[in-house]
């Protein structure tokens, strides 16, 4: 018995010897648990089938989270190094704003001693950040939300050349439902809704090839126009937030125009600029994100166009003498109601007769009443009537030289006299 027990084993060791010599272990059919053990490949795609495999299954979104987060955290590091760079260009807007204005009243050597100095220079870095508000409302806000709306579609992979043409296609329809609300009168804006989702859906089924769209049929609509009527009205959604910048543009160009078609046609090509420009940089977004996966690279071209489009469109903007002599008035740079001043100089009497300031003389104090035409930086320009911004418009200056009259903008700064802070002290009587 005891003999019974051993030589099993002793034919088990024996049977084992045999293929370690020959070295053809790997090819004997394995008994017993070796049986069930399938190859690493096959466990793996088991596991995977099985849901069952804890490692890559559950730890791919936490990955997912991770790259955005390394992505995010570069891309503002970028943005800030980019900004602290580019901070002294944010200030030209504003600095443009006041050389053009001072240009306008021929006054343009007050620039220097009164917007670099040290009051000069906050005033502008708060007017910089004021102007970066109105911006962001009248022209980035539209592309923010069209960014936002389509942040997460196809994040992975590159998108179709067609999705940026279907937004231009919901665009065209915007526009389109806006000069039909305008040659209406109607205050019926469904309109533009209305076509712009239309134009869009459109599009999006008779090129559902181009944008990646099976066409089976899914449920009670088939697929490509269930994604056609979702990009439609994800296009849609973006283009409300045109609604600010178009009511504004309208309200300014309603009065200019008569009525007339040639008006009517200026209107509707100002509201066409303002949209594109307010949309541009989502299109740049989309359109990067057509050769390159993921946000981080768009979202920087999209950035580079937000900054470029602020600068040109407020550069641009201050160019203007009706726009700049606007902001300097509601900025309190001047104004056209009359002030007293105490003459606290009296070497300032005399250039205030010259220029014919009208001035109260007593018998302890001087005091003077005239027109704040500039006040700023520690520059105060007293005037002896008021600014009529109409009188130095191009239309004036190319007026006046037709006619060989005076430069409008030197009749605008003349009768003035230049002093400071502790030269005039401000009366309220």
């Amino acid at each position: 018995m005891e003999d019974g027990r051993q030589e099993p084993s002793s034919n088990g060791r024996s049977g084992h010897q045999n293929p370690l010599q020959k070295g053809t272990l790997h090819s004997i059919p394995s008994s017993g648990k070796f049986d069930t053990a399938p190859s690493s490949d096959e466990h793996m795609a088991d596991e995977v089938g099985k849901g069952t495999l804890g490692g890559p299954v559950s730890e791919r979104p936490l990955v997912n989270l991770k790259d955005t987060y390394k992505e995010t955290i570069a891309m503002v590091k970028d943005t800030l190094d980019v900004a602290w760079k580019v901070a002294p260009v944010a200030l030209l807007p504003a600095a443009l704003f006041v050389w053009s204005y001072l240009r306008s009243i021929h006054w343009t050597n007050l620039f220097q001693d009164s917007a670099m100095s040290g009051s000069g220079l906050v005033f502008l870095f708060i007017a910089a950040v004021l102007i970066a508000v109105a911006v962001l409302l009248q022209f980035i806000a539209p592309s923010l939300l069209l960014i936002g709306t389509m942040w997460n579609y196809r994040n992975e992979s590159i998108l179709p050349k067609a999705v940026p043409r279907l937004f231009g296609w919901a665009t065209v329809g915007w526009l389109a439902g806006l000069a039909l609300v305008v040659e209406l009168e109607t205050n019926q804006v469904w309109i533009m809704f209305a076509m712009a989702f239309i134009a869009a859906f459109i599009f999006g089924v008779y090129s559902r090839s181009s944008l990646d769209i099976p066409a089976k049929i899914g449920g009670k609509l088939p697929l490509s126009a269930a994604h056609a009527i979702g990009l439609a009205l994800v296009a849609m959604f973006a283009l409300t937030a045109t609604s600010i910048p178009l009511l504004i543009t309208l309200h300014v160009a309603e009065r200019h125009a008569d009525g007339g078609w040639l008006e009517k046609l200026l209107v509707f090509s100002v509201c066409f600029g303002t949209t594109a420009v307010s949309l541009l940089p989502g299109y740049m977004y989309l359109n990067a994100r057509t050769w390159r996966p993921g946000f981080y690279q768009p979202l920087k071209l999209a950035s580079l166009g937000f900054f470029l489009l602020s600068n040109i469109v407020v550069s641009g903007a201050a160019l203007f003498v009706p726009v700049s002599s606007t902001v300097m008035r509601l900025a309190g740079i001047y104004s056209n109601e009359p002030q007293s001043f105490q003459i606290l100089q009296p070497s300032l009497t005399a250039a205030l007769d010259a220029a014919g300031v009208p001035i109260q003389k007593g018998e302890q104090s001087n005091i003077v009443t005239g027109y704040v035409r500039y006040d700023f930086g520690g520059i105060r320009l007293l005037c002896r009537r008021p600014f009529d911004a109409a009188l130095v418009s191009g239309d004036a200056i190319k007026l006046a030289r037709k006619n060989k009259a005076p430069d409008p903008t030197v009749l605008a700064g003349s009768g003035c006299v230049q002093a400071t802070p502790s030269e005039l002290r401000p009366l309220r009587m």
